[in-house]
């Protein structure tokens, strides 16, 4: 698996990727800070080509949303929208309710 990154300002904006037959471009659309001032990527895109003919096989737009509970950034919220030749199709994943264990005393 061979890759490259362009970088701007320390945040990731794009990933070129060869995966086997195919490859890949991912698009970093949108990032926020977190408390401690690192990037979480909100919204971003995936095209996939054919590595040897160069046609777009699909398009994905991917967006995130998160939570803070205690000092970690959590997932609270994950869409994916897949355009291809088949058609359309939209995945969600909502996540609630975030809790810390509590490590038990021994």
């Amino acid at each position: 698996m061979a890759s490259s990154y362009r970088v701007r300002d320390g945040e990731i904006t794009v990933v070129n990727r060869a995966i086997g037959p195919q490859h890949m471009t991912i698009t970093v659309l949108d990032n926020r800070p977190n408390a401690e001032g690192k990037s979480l990527p909100r919204s971003y895109s995936v095209q996939y080509w054919d590595g040897k003919s160069g046609k777009l096989l699909r398009t994905q737009s991917v967006q995130n949303r998160w939570t803070r509970v205690g000092r970690f950034d959590l997932p609270t919220r994950l869409t994916v929208t897949t355009a291809s030749q088949t058609g359309l199709n939209v995945r969600s994943l909502r996540l609630a309710k975030h809790k810390l264990l509590v490590k038990a005393a021994r």
